[in-house]
Formats: structure tokens, sequence, C-alpha cells
């Protein structure tokens, strides 16, 4: 009897501790709710400190004009400033679906460049578990062409129902996705970016058949609205 009492405190302690363990992986940093080795391996990989997220927030100054003032605020989640490209999209690979199974969101933002004009991003993790939620919480919205944050996200939306993509950068003038099932038809896309972002050959690719084989080739959407 003392035996089997004996291995049945053994077992409960086991679970116990196991809980704790469990407990002790999750950190909670400016709302965000998020296994902890994550945070630690993206530390280690850009040599950063995770900071509590802020973003540019844009306000009407004079909406019949279409003046805009920026303003910082402080938002959930964390952010990781200036990190060279190719390690962003290097945590983007190792790190994106693991966080989106904690209801979180991992994405890129803030495009800068050094003196030498190689690319940066800040990294930011956010308690946001939809990617059109993503869209409103950072704010995207072409206000030279005259479309609202709702225009972007339904037209994000829309695309969603014919075919599957992941949206890894978000900004307020700029939005970049991974296409993850092939879309019906390179061409009806290509035109149909063009005609929703125009920059994107006016200001990006020399033509309509440089645009397509970037879909083709590289599986990669991107828009911004100068």
């Amino acid at each position: 009897m003392k035996k089997l009492l004996y291995i049945l405190f053994l077992v409960l302690y086991s679970c116990n501790s196991n809980s704790q363990t469990d407990t002790n992986k999750q950190t909670k940093f400016n709302d965000l709710k998020i296994d902890s080795g994550i945070i630690e391996n993206i530390v280690e990989l850009t040599n950063k400190n995770a900071e509590k997220n802020s973003v540019i927030r844009y306000k009407a100054s004079d909406s019949i004009n279409r003046v805009f003032e920026s303003y910082d605020s402080l938002v959930p989640g964390v952010r990781f400033k200036f990190v060279n490209e190719k390690t962003a999209y290097q945590i983007i690979d190792i790190h994106f679906d693991n966080v989106k199974k904690s209801k979180n969101y991992l994405f890129l933002t803030n495009l800068d460049f050094d003196d030498s004009y190689k690319s940066y991003y800040d990294i930011v993790i956010a308690p946001i578990s939809d990617q059109f939620d993503l869209i409103k919480f950072i704010g995207t919205e072409p206000v030279n062409y005259d479309l609202s944050n709702q225009d972007v996200v339904e037209w994000f939306r829309k695309k969603n129902t014919e075919f599957d993509f992941d949206i890894i950068v978000a900004d307020f003038d700029r939005i970049e996705t991974i296409i993850k099932s092939e879309p019906k038809s390179y061409e009806k896309l290509g035109n149909e970016i063009y005609e929703f972002c125009p920059d994107v050959i006016d200001q990006g690719h020399s033509d309509m058949n440089e645009l397509i084989q970037h879909l083709k080739k590289n599986k990669h959407m991107w828009f911004w609205w100068d």
C-alpha cells in the first residue's frame, strides 16, 4: 500500500512539475502572451532587445483638404528595431507559423536603409490572430489614391477567397505577402494588382510582364502606395 501511494505521489509531482514548466515557457510583455523561447531566439538572431511596440499613427488635421499629421503611440506587442533584411526574413521563415499558433502575428514593418542603402526592417509580434485585422491594426491607408483602410482590407479579403497568402510586411503605405497557393491566372492577378496599386510598375517593375514573372517565380506580392 505504501509503495502504491509513493508511486501515486511521484506521478502527481511529475504532472505538477510539467505544468509549471509549461507555464514558465509563457511570457507576457505589453499584452503579448507567447512562448518565451521564441522571443529569446529572436533576441539571439538579431542581437536586439525586445521593446514595447510603438507605431506611427496618422490623424486628420484638415479632413476637407486631406491633410494628415503623424503621432507616435504605444500599441500592444513587442518590437525589434532596425534588423537587416536577410535576418528579418529568416525570422519570418523560422517563427511565422509558431507565432500564429499562439494567436499572435509576426510581421515586418518600417522599411529603412543605412548609409550604404542596405535594407532594414523592424520585427513586430502583436496580439492579432487574423491578417486582415493586421491591416486595421497598422492602419494601412493609401490616401494619395483615395483608398481607405477598409478598401485595403476588402481587396485582400476578396483575394484570399481566390488563393491563399500570408501578409508578412505591413505598414501605413506598404504591404507584402507570400503566395501559398496558385492563383488561377498570374496574368489576371498582375493586372488586378496594378489597378489597385499602380506604383508596383510606375515606381517598381519595368512593365507588366516583369511583374507577372516576379509573381510566378517568387510567389510574392508587394504593394507600395507612394
